[in-house]
């Protein structure tokens, strides 16, 4: 089962940082360049994405090819831009 871990430092009060993470406008706006949506709803936010593909040995090979590589970088890009969203001055 792959695993992503990731660390990001933000200048910003620890529950500042939490609420934008919770945030499903910014989610969306994180994540505008992929299409994606969400489907519900100097600290460092560290965080673990734990997943499993589906269809079996199919799956193991999508994850080795790429889409672990592209989840990883999905979810740096989407922190990078939660950060510079609160380094701007913005809240919640």
């Amino acid at each position: 089962m792959p695993k992503i871990e990731l660390t990001t430092e933000y200048v910003a009060h620890i529950q500042v940082v939490f609420d934008a993470n919770r945030y499903i406008d910014l989610h969306e706006l994180s994540a505008m360049d992929t299409n994606e949506k969400a489907i519900e709803g100097k600290t460092k936010m560290y965080g673990v994405f734990d997943y499993e593909s589906p269809f079996g040995i199919l799956g193991k090979l999508a994850d080795n090819l790429f889409l672990k590589f592209y989840m990883k970088r999905f979810l740096e890009t989407r922190n990078n831009k939660i950060k510079a969203y609160l380094k701007k001055g913005n809240n919640i």
